[in-house]
């Protein structure tokens, strides 16, 4: 897969993830004292939902961990195809005509960085 390809797939997996709303966003309601009779049931739910309040928080922490990752390995593909890039122009400035297609036909090169320039 291509350069392109995998750049193309991360920008829609990271739009997917960013136009999510945050769990964090889904707090729970007090429960209020009218709407139970036995308190220990009372104190067991508010014990259950603190304990999925911090299982919200920390899955919304290892959403943006993945989130940042994800970028971080977008912008290390978009490096590394412009330094390919920079690389080949620098390889093919010397060469002739015939030499630099030469060059290009026997060399395997990423085709997006081929597309780059201009091949």
């Amino acid at each position: 897969m291509d350069y392109d390809s995998r750049i193309n797939r991360l920008e829609t997996v990271i739009g997917w993830m960013e136009s999510e709303n945050s769990v964090t966003h889904y707090n729970l309601n007090s429960i209020h004292s009218t709407h139970w009779k036995n308190s220990y049931a009372k104190v067991a739910a508010e014990e259950s939902f603190a304990r999925l309040d911090t299982y919200l928080s920390n899955y919304q922490a290892a959403y943006e961990d993945c989130l940042e990752a994800l970028r971080n390995r977008k912008l290390q593909l978009e490096n590394t195809k412009l330094e390919l890039y920079h690389y080949y122009k620098r390889e093919l400035s010397s060469l002739s005509a015939e030499d630099r297609t030469n060059y290009l036909n026997k060399t395997d090169i990423d085709p997006s960085v081929k597309k780059m320039l201009g091949w």
